[in-house]
């Protein structure tokens, strides 16, 4: 390759990394919480854009314009491509790390200026940079990687820039090794060549990979909030009905057990008559804590409206979730609540029990039965738990299973 292609190689990939800054910019409007990543990774793909054409100039213009910026520009990019992939990952970013890293290369890279004597340390000083941070950024961000979007997508997120470090350590050895070798990245030999056309790649699978990661993360948020509660943040009546619907269809096929506890919270309209909605929120919250700590993993907790909740205890019979409704009433009513400064509410709770029984024919029969239950702990005096044993008939009465 002739010195100019190679010079019009360097401008091509300083155009695509502009790109992918306006890529960036566009990006940084609707990523909501992933902004602090995005801005770092915008200064990235600017300084790297940036770095390539200044030495797309040469040999035209000031050195320290056309060899000095442009390294101190690929080291600060490296930094910060760096600290926007940790934020990313919610990993804590090195800052003290960063700095040294900064702060070391940008002293050598001033000490040595644009002097051609002087490349070999430029060549040192740069690659050696960006060996170090793809490589520990590929050993220490697959495990989050991993944990947060499966294997298949952390190979591919750590893979390439790993590649992408060994080819620069290579040129950081071959410069410390032989310095009278060391040529300027505008320079055409075979590695030059190799690193801008690894350039291209690299810079293609990072930013249009974590673009991806950036939708799929923000998709899956807004399946999470469509999936939830906004005061409590338990499943909501909707998320609830579809677990239900898959419940009811394993015991349709399986026979696999499962329960229903049907709660209501006592003389919650004096909560909010008497002390405003704001209490009556913080009770509501109260509420939803104590019940998913409580709870199993497997369990599914929701508020189904108002003051009204709602569990489905995968694998138990009815007899073992009345015990746990139990519990929860115990929990609950165990002493006041501060709904604010100065103001302590006793709350307590009415649950219903169900569970599926050989006779149901739908879903809407233990819903049936479990609100029942619930009603009948009501009209029994409240803070108590109802059980309706799942063999009696709908006209039989519901035993009471424990009082308050």
């Amino acid at each position: 390759m002739s010195s100019h292609d190679l010079v019009a190689l360097i401008q091509l990939v300083g155009f695509q990394m502009l790109l992918y800054a306006g890529m960036w910019v566009a990006a940084y409007a609707i990523v909501g919480e992933e902004r602090a990543a995005v801005r770092h990774w915008l200064a990235f793909s600017l300084l790297s854009g940036l770095g390539l054409l200044l030495i797309g100039l040469r040999p035209h213009g000031h050195p320290w314009v056309t060899h000095t910026l442009p390294n101190l520009c690929f080291v600060l990019s490296f930094v910060a491509v760096r600290r926007g992939s940790e934020l990313f990952l919610r990993m804590r970013p090195l800052d003290l790390e960063h700095a040294v890293l900064t702060c070391g290369a940008v002293s050598m890279l001033l000490l040595v200026g644009p002097d051609p004597a002087d490349v070999a340390p430029r060549v040192a000083t740069v690659s050696g940079v960006a060996a170090w941070v793809l490589l520990r950024s590929s050993w220490v961000g697959f495990a989050p990687v991993h944990q947060q979007f499966g294997e298949r997508t952390a190979w591919a997120a750590t893979l390439v820039p790993a590649l992408f470090g060994l080819l620069h350590f290579l040129r950081m050895a071959r410069a410390v090794a032989s310095p009278e070798q060391s040529m300027e990245l505008d320079t055409p030999v075979l590695i030059n060549q190799a690193v801008l056309y690894f350039s291209m790649v690299a810079a293609a699978v990072f930013n249009l990979l974590f673009l991806f990661l950036i939708v799929l993360r923000l998709m899956a948020r807004l399946t999470y909030l469509a999936q939830r509660d906004p005061l409590t943040g338990l499943l909501n009546r909707r998320a609830m009905q579809g677990l239900l619907e898959r419940e009811w269809q394993r015991y349709a096929r399986l026979r696999q057990s499962f329960a229903l506890i049907s709660l209501d919270v006592d003389h919650f309209k004096r909560v909010n008559d008497h002390h405003g909605h704001e209490a009556g929120d913080r009770a509501l919250v109260h509420v939803a804590q104590l019940l998913q700590g409580q709870a199993r993993e497997l369990d599914g907790v929701a508020r189904m409206g108002g003051e009204e909740f709602l569990l489905i205890l995968p694998g138990h019979e009815v007899s073992m979730a009345a015990q746990a409704a139990e519990r929860l009433r115990q929990a609950l009513a165990g002493g006041p609540v501060m709904l604010r400064e100065g103001l302590d509410w006793p709350l307590t709770a009415s649950f219903g029990v169900a569970a599926p029984r050989p006779g149901d024919h739908e879903l809407e029969d233990v819903l049936r039965r479990a609100d029942e239950a619930l009603y009948r702990a009501k009209a029994a005096g409240r803070n108590r738990v109802v059980v309706q044993p799942p063999g009696s008939s709908d006209h039989e009465p519901v035993v009471q299973a424990c009082t308050g």
